[in-house]
Order: C-alpha cells, then structure tokens, then sequence
C-alpha cells in the first residue's frame, strides 16, 4: 500500500467501513451533514474502500459524475475532494497539506500513514498476525489475533451502500475474507482442544456460505471431534440442499465420502467420545459417616473444577451437573456417553486424625482404563497443595501444557489460608443449595473466610452472589447494592477473576437493567475463563432476553456444552428455539428438563406453547392431561385443560 510521510495532524480519525459507515474525529462522531453533498460522502468512502490505492480521475467520475460532460464533472470532482478534506482537518489551509486526502498525477489516493484508525486495516492486520502466529504452531495466540479481527466486524463492508454497483463486488470480499477468518479461528480452537467452540464459531461460516463445500466439510469434522456426529449429518443435509438452490450441483465425492464416515461411525456404535481433554469430576466419595467428611469430599470436587477449569485446553463440565451423579451407579461408559466427555476424574477422601487420605484417578471413558491415579497421605492443612498437585497431574496425564500464568494461579491457590479456604468451600456448598436458607447460610460461612483473609477475591465474590441471589426472596434492593460493591472490591484485588466479572454481569443485568455493560463483562469473564459456566449461562440469557436469538441458541449451545443437565439453562434454550420458530427442537428440550425435573411449571407451560404453536393440538392436550395426573398442584394444568 502506498504511503506518503507528512506531519502528524493534531487530530485523529477513526473510521468504520464495517456495518455502519462512521467516521469519529477525535472521538467524537461526525454528523451527516458534516459532508455536505452526498457525493462527499461517497468519494471519501471510495478512497476509503482500498487505503493507498491511487484512484485515477476517470474512475472517479464514472462513479459520482456519470453522464455529465467531462468539464463540469471535473469542476465537481474538485469541489466534492475540497468539501471532503474540510470535514476531515476544519483548520486545514490548503488542499495540498491534507494529511489524508492525497493527490498523485490525475488521481487521488486516501494516506494511511496519517494518524488515522481503520477498521478494515486494523481487521487485516489482526488477521495477518494470526496467520503468522497459526504458521509457527502458536494456535492460542493466533486464536487471539482472528477473534480481534472478527470483533471488529459489525456487518456487512458499507452496507448502506448494499445497492450501489461500485460496492458490489468489495463487499463479497470481505465477508469471504470474514468467512475465511471464522474458519481459521476454528482451526485453531480446535487445535487447543476447544473442539464446541470451534463448532459453534465454524458454524456461523457456514451460515454465511453454506454452498462453500470446504466449510461444510469443517463444520462437519467439529461436530465430529465435538462429539457431535448426528449434527454433523444434519448440516450435512443442509449442505447439500444449499449447493443445489446456489450452484445447481451436488456435493463432491470429497463430501460424500466424509459423509460417509460419519454414517458408518453412527450406525455401528463405534463413534468415540470427546477428546479426553474434555473432562468431568465426579463428586468424591466420603470414606466415613461423618457430615465434615462430606464437606471434605464436596469441597474436593468443587476446587478441583474450578482449578482445572483454568486451564487453557481442557473443558471441564460444570458442578451444576456433575452432582447429579453423586452416589450414581452408571458405569463410566453411560456417564462418558451422556455427557460426552472422554475422560472422567474419579476419588475419595478420608480424614484419619489430623490427616487426610485422598484417592484421586483418571479414567478414559471409551476403554474404562486408568490414565492416570495417585493416593495422597497428608496432614489436613495441606489439603490445597493435593488438589495442586492433582491439577497439575491431570494437565500432563492429558498433555496439556500449562501456561505461565495458569502456573501462577495454581501457586496462588496452593498458598491461600487453609481455614479461611475451609470457610470459603462451605459457602460454595451451601450456595448450591439454591434457597433462601443456603444463600443466608453462604453469607456466614464467606463471612468467617473474609475475617480470617480479608483480601480473599473469590469469597468476596462468592458473597457478592449470594446477596445477589437473596433478591429473588424479597431483599432486592438491599442485596444488590450490597452485592455489587462486594464484587467491585474483589476486581480491584484481582481484574482478572473470571467469576467477579461474571456475577458482576449478572447485578448489572438483573438489578440496573444496564444490558450494554452487563453483556461486556459476561464477555470479558468468558476471555478470561471460558469454562465460567454463570459467564456462559448469563451471557446466553442476556441475548435471549435482547431478541438475538440466533446468536442465544449458539451461546446456549457452547453453555450447555460445560452444563448439560442445568435446568435454568435449558429451559432458556427451549424458550430460544420457541422463538426462533424451531419448534420441534424446543420440545425435546422442553421435555428434557421434565426427566431432570418433573415438577418444572415453566417446562410443561413452555412444551405446551411449543406444541400449540406447531398446531399439535393432540399432543398439547395429551400433555396437560399427563401434567394433571401427576401434579395436581399446578396450576398450569388445570388452565390449559380448561
């Protein structure tokens, strides 16, 4: 690109081609009428379409000035660059000394090497950064470089201009580039193991270009690893009705084959679970009779979650649904296949005296064998450093690598109090109780943690959610207020607690009702920690409540990846798929909350709304006859009946 060196003009620009045409001077937005005429307008936006380009005067004028006479779009031409210079530099005194707006023979070319911030330059930039980054095996920071790139992408290039010629065939660029840039950071999601991601992300690729058979193919191969293969043959399907309508032709045998492999692999049962890194902890066991052995075991469980959670490359399934399975008698394989995870970490703790005994083991779900298993003999004061060292354990029986700062938090984690620690796993558990008694219970057991470690980040938080959480019983405004300065004290001890920053988006969501900054902060706890399974889940309830519903269905998609059997989490995929008019798939969700939770009132309304609207009057009734027979108690029966 060409560039020419000038002065640096005392001001800044930063413009936006992407979606919305906006151009900001010093941060301030220009207005309309700043251009004057709306060929102004329109010649900046050409210059802009490719900086550094040299537009000749011709071109120029068959695309502002068509069918007048050569003079008097000459004459225009000038006036219209003249008026354009002005908007940008008000106290410019000659055309010639415009730091942007640049002249060369005939032509005219817009300088990107003035002070000047362009999205589609920035976007390229990103992307090139990751190319490179992808090229050295770097896939985390690559991942980093395109998910830049793809935020910067508002919409279509220029699209208010969708309907004129010159603009046409630019804009097909750039969202083939757009596409191109979605696929590559599946790539490399799916390189680090983040195989849901990779799907949900390559998935909007497709949606863009569903004729483009490489993407199809992808999109197919992560559904694949994701463990996900009946959705990889249903996208199959739309594929190839899409090349059909588009290209008028059917898929390659590249295609077919693929397709092939999958069938066979569905048919005869022998498809692999997840890759092992994605993971669940199944509640420990108390070896003893005891209520504090218990504590013990949950208190293992919960830390060991939230520590391996941290880890970059590893998915680790939710507490919600892990403890679904406390006391299970499904074998490995059924617990493996139902949550699709390939890997399951196993154990028990015993408290002998002042010691404790811990049995921690690493099965792979599809053969039943041991990865990995160690038993630890400690004094009960070290019970941080065991579930370290089973962390770090699991991490290299997985290989994966930690990072620096993953290390970090590990030691970090390793050296906090232990009383205030026990403290603080005694508010989880009770916070897990989802009632007006829990929540009061947490706040004092958060309490005791913060009087023993006043700086302790994560009981500020936990006591930050249960305030939240007591609006629900009548003390709104008390506990939020509260809430929310608990939370804003924990992020200034530590800005990157994921968890901080998600219960924050709640508060600013639930009780201000300020969804912009609330949607920046799930956002934020989700770069931070991806496996935040409150972030995922109050993220997708935000969209969902914000009428986005394609984009709530996808991010209740990657939720329920981490929280397969959260009923609140469900219940609002089923509500998504309701509105988004897939009324098939939200009744099989709206049923699948109704084997968790059979007394779920907002399920059998909602599954009754979802087989009214497909006018399955039948089976609406059939339901709410069911819903009498075995509740009586809700009302939601009787109306409907009725």
């Amino acid at each position: 690109m060409r560039q020419t060196e000038k002065t640096l003009p005392s001001s800044k620009l930063s413009i936006r081609l992407l979606g919305q045409f906006e151009v900001l001077r010093e941060g301030v937005l220009l207005p309309r009428e700043a251009w004057g005429r709306r060929k102004t307008e329109t010649l900046l936006k050409v210059l802009l379409s490719e900086p550094g380009r040299v537009f000749t005067q011709d071109y120029l004028i068959d695309i502002l000035f068509e069918g007048e006479s050569l003079h008097n779009a000459t004459s225009n031409l000038h006036s219209r660059v003249s008026e354009a210079r002005r908007a940008l530099e008000p106290h410019l005194n000659r055309g010639a000394d415009s730091s942007f707006i640049a002249r060369e023979g005939q032509g005219y070319f817009f300088n990107v090497g003035g002070r000047c911030w362009i999205d589609t330059e920035e976007f390229l930039r990103h992307r090139n950064h990751g190319d490179k980054h992808q090229r050295n095996g770097q896939h985390a920071k690559a991942a980093e470089c395109f998910e830049e790139a793809i935020r910067l992408y508002r919409g279509d290039f220029l699209e208010a201009d969708r309907y004129e010629e010159w603009t046409l065939e630019l804009r097909d660029q750039w969202l083939d580039r757009h596409v191109d840039t979605l696929t590559k950071l599946a790539d490399g999601l799916s390189h680090l193991g983040e195989h849901h991601r990779a799907a949900v992300v390559c998935r909007e690729a497709f949606d863009i270009r569903p004729w483009r058979e490489s993407v199809l193919r992808q999109l197919m191969r992560h559904y694949s690893d994701a463990g996900e293969r009946s959705e990889a043959l249903q996208v199959y399907q739309r594929g190839i009705q899409a090349l059909e309508e588009e290209l008028s032709v059917g898929p390659s045998s590249e295609t077919q084959a693929l397709h092939q492999r999958f069938m066979d692999e569905v048919q005869s049962d022998t498809a692999l679970a997840d890759s092992r890194r994605r993971i669940a902890v199944l509640p420990f066991v108390a070896i003893g009779e005891c209520r504090a052995d218990e504590a013990l075991a949950d208190g293992m469980t919960e830390e060991l979650i939230y520590t391996l959670s941290q880890i970059a490359g590893i998915e680790v399934i939710a507490q919600t649904t892990v403890l679904n399975y406390r006391k299970s008698l499904k074998s490995v394989a059924q617990i493996g296949q139902e949550l699709r995870t390939g890997a399951l970490l196993e154990g028990s703790v015993q408290r002998v005296a002042d010691r404790i005994r811990v049995l921690a083991q690493l099965i792979d779900v599809s053969s039943e064998a041991h990865i990995w298993s160690e038993q630890y003999d400690r004094p009960t004061e070290d019970i941080l450093g065991v579930q370290a060292d089973v962390a770090r354990r699991v991490a290299g029986a997985l290989e994966v690598e930690l990072l620096e700062k993953e290390q970090l938090a590990i030691r970090s984690h390793e050296a906090s109090d232990p009383e205030a620690h026990t403290a603080y796993i005694r508010g989880r558990i009770h916070l897990a109780d989802d009632t007006r008694d829990g929540y009061m219970k947490a706040i004092r057991s958060f309490e005791q943690a913060l009087a023993i470690a006043p700086d302790y980040p994560r009981a500020l938080t936990g006591l930050a959610h249960a305030y939240a959480a007591l609006g629900d019983f009548g003390l709104a405004e008390e506990g939020h207020s509260k809430a929310k300065a608990l939370v804003e004290e924990a992020l200034v001890l530590d800005p990157h607690c994921a968890e901080a920053h998600a219960t924050l988006g709640c508060i600013l969501w639930e009780s201000e009702g300020r969804l912009q900054e609330a949607e920046i902060e799930f956002l934020r706890a989700i770069e931070l920690n991806a496996n935040v399974a409150l972030a995922q889940r109050g993220y997708a309830n935000l969209l969902g409540l914000t009428d986005r519903t394609t984009e709530a269905c996808q991010q209740c998609e990657i939720a329920l990846s981490l929280d397969p059997l959260s009923v609140p989490l469900i219940l609002t995929y089923a509500g998504c798929l309701h509105t988004a008019g897939r009324l098939g798939e939200a009744v099989d969700r709206f049923r699948e909350v109704l084997e968790i939770k059979p007394s779920s009132e907002k399920a059998w309304w909602g599954l009754w709304y979802s087989l009214a609207g497909a006018w399955d009057w039948d089976r609406a009734e059939a339901v709410t006859r069911d819903a009498v027979s075995r509740h009586p108690d809700i009302p939601f029966a009787h109306v409907n009946l009725g």
